[in-house]
Order: structure tokens, then C-alpha cells, then sequence
């Protein structure tokens, strides 16, 4: 985007640029699904340690979220993918 002719095909570059968003809103979403799994597997490392119904609970409801995450956010990768 920097290219000093860049600019130069208005329509082009509005692509490029929508491209661009619609990417790092990929990416942020996958990071998101990242950070979720990683606090699950924290709260299943502390269910290991100690069987607590509360946290047990916790841990199915936050698991149960976690997948339909993931299944929404492959659904929208397979739905926007190329015809």
C-alpha cells in the first residue's frame, strides 16, 4: 500500500484494502479461538488437580462454547472461500 502508484487505481486499491481487513479479521478471530483454548486447557489442567463439581461444570459449559467457536468460525471459512 505504500507503492507510490498504489493509490493510482481508486478501485483496485479499495479492494486490496477490503481484502486486507477481511484477512486481519481472520486472523483476530483465530487468535480469539486461541486464547479460549488455551484458558480451557488451564481450567482442565485445574480440574486434574482437583475435582470440584463447580469447576467441572465450568469446564463442560466453557467446552461446549468453545465448539460451536470453532464450527461457526469453520462454516464461515468454508462459506467464504473461493466458488
Amino acid at each position: 500500500m505504500s507503492a507510490e502508484t498504489f493509490w493510482n487505481d481508486q478501485q483496485l486499491a479499495q479492494q486490496k484494502i477490503a481484502e486486507l481487513r477481511d484477512v486481519k479479521e481472520v486472523i483476530e478471530q483465530a487468535q480469539s479461538l486461541e486464547t479460549q483454548k488455551d484458558d480451557l486447557q488451564v481450567l482442565l489442567e485445574l480440574l486434574q488437580e482437583e475435582e470440584d463439581p463447580s469447576l467441572q461444570q465450568e469446564c463442560q459449559t466453557a467446552l461446549k462454547d468453545f465448539q460451536q467457536q470453532v464450527n461457526a468460525f469453520e462454516l464461515q471459512q468454508l462459506l467464504n472461500g473461493p466458488y
